[in-house]
């Protein structure tokens, strides 16, 4: 599991999405602490790996936990790069491509 934070941005890094409650009662403590709150309508769950049925009882506890879960299809974006557990790194660019030439 890997924490990284700036500012009020965190992210969490982990191999198992099963420890995903650990990292969140990992964070409430250093929020109690802090004086902090997680905004868990802005808490993203992104896999790496495209959900199967071996692991749609894990998305559907993370969801039962008030999380937003990036599905398959979808993407979420991080720092200005669209991530997805399907998107390609051809898509990722093209999306990168078109908000820079908005600029």
């Amino acid at each position: 599991m890997q924490l990284f934070c700036f500012a009020d941005d965190c992210t969490g890094l982990l191999r198992d999405l099963r420890g995903t409650q650990r990292l969140l009662n990992l964070v409430d403590q250093f929020c109690q602490a802090s004086v902090m709150e997680l905004n868990k309508n802005k808490t993203v769950v992104l896999p790496f790996r495209p959900w199967g049925s071996d692991t749609d009882s894990i998305r559907e506890s993370l969801q039962e936990l008030g999380l937003s879960v990036v599905g398959n299809d979808d993407s979420t974006k991080r720092l200005g790069i669209y991530y997805g557990p399907k998107l390609t790194d051809t898509v990722r660019l093209d999306h990168l491509l078109a908000d820079m030439q908005t600029r």
